[in-house]
């Protein structure tokens, strides 16, 4: 049996957790004020599911993936937000301000108002399951010490990360991606060690 939970963090924004351990998905909802009721209605769907038939989306439904490689297996028949690596985008739904930052690999996805940030394959308490999931580590640690410095500005009360268990509070969150970037920095290292050049001009 697969559980499934969805919460209600604030007005237009909810949270649908599925499986063990769960993988989360954050409804953000802008509501259309014209007649007739739901009619304008805009959703973001941050993660979706591989199946959303279960849900009653709005004509107007996009997604956006942390993880761009999830794509291709991902919500058919749902709008896709594209992104690009090295890029910072902002976009609105209704109410709703999001800041998309894009690196090799993962796009972070922080919701300033509301001190929320969906961290992808970051922070989810699995350090060494990620740290092998991830293809390019300097680039993963320049995604997570921009996670680290919107948690001590004060700017995170929530990490969702992809899978796994969500962060309540700064500290605990700054605690997750600290593991993160212990299970990274090794391999970090040893692949900088096998791209620098032997002296006889062989790589080693």
């Amino acid at each position: 049996m697969i559980l499934a939970e969805i919460q209600r963090l604030f007005p237009g924004i909810e949270l649908y957790s599925a499986g063990d351990p769960p993988a989360h998905t954050l409804f953000v909802l802008g509501r259309g004020l014209a007649p007739p009721l739901g009619a304008g209605d805009e959703l973001l769907l941050i993660d979706p599911p591989a199946d959303c038939s279960g849900f009653a989306l709005p004509e107007r439904t996009a997604a956006l993936w942390t993880q761009p490689d999830a794509e291709s297996v991902a919500a058919p028949g749902v709008a896709r937000i594209q992104t690009r690596p090295g890029g910072v985008a902002h976009i609105r739904v209704a109410d709703h301000l999001l800041d998309l930052y894009t690196f090799a690999g993962v796009t972070l996805v922080h919701l300033p108002a509301l001190h929320l940030l969906c961290s992808g394959p970051f922070g989810s308490g699995e350090t060494l399951a990620q740290a092998r999931a991830v293809d390019d580590p300097s680039a993963a640690l320049e995604a997570l010490r921009l996670a680290a410095r919107l948690v001590r500005e004060g700017r995170v009360q929530l990490l969702i990360p992809a899978h796994g268990a969500l962060a309540h509070g700064s500290l605990a969150a700054m605690e997750r991606l600290a593991d993160d970037v212990a299970g990274l920095r090794p391999i970090e290292k040893r692949e900088a060690r096998s791209e620098k050049p032997a002296a006889n001009g062989h790589r080693r």
